[in-house]
């Protein structure tokens, strides 16, 4: 199991860096096209159908995750007075 845990981790290592790189070169790319390219780029051979389409859904959640939180994070850098506003929603939502 915990080689498994690593291989995923690096897995998601790999695909973040690769995500950010993306975006780096294409600003203004969403995250459908992210995830398109993504796809394309790191398609697994000679798996089953089923690990086939897993890793898609894998590979799109998390492409979309961090496209997300990039926008997020942009979008505090031009108002920061927000984060601590979604800072305390946070806490507030753990603690209920």
């Amino acid at each position: 199991m915990a080689k498994e845990q690593d291989s995923m981790e690096h897995l998601k290592q790999v695909l973040r860096e690769a995500t950010l790189d993306l975006m780096a070169k294409n600003e203004n790319i969403t995250a459908h096209k992210a995830a398109e390219r993504m796809e394309e780029h790191f398609r697994p051979l000679g798996h089953s159908h089923d690990s086939d389409e897993l890793y898609r859904l894998f590979l799109r959640s998390f492409v979309h995750s961090i496209h997300a939180e990039q926008r997020l994070c942009q979008h505090f850098e031009k108002y920061p007075d927000e984060r601590q506003s979604y800072m305390n929603s946070f806490k507030n939502f753990r603690s209920s």
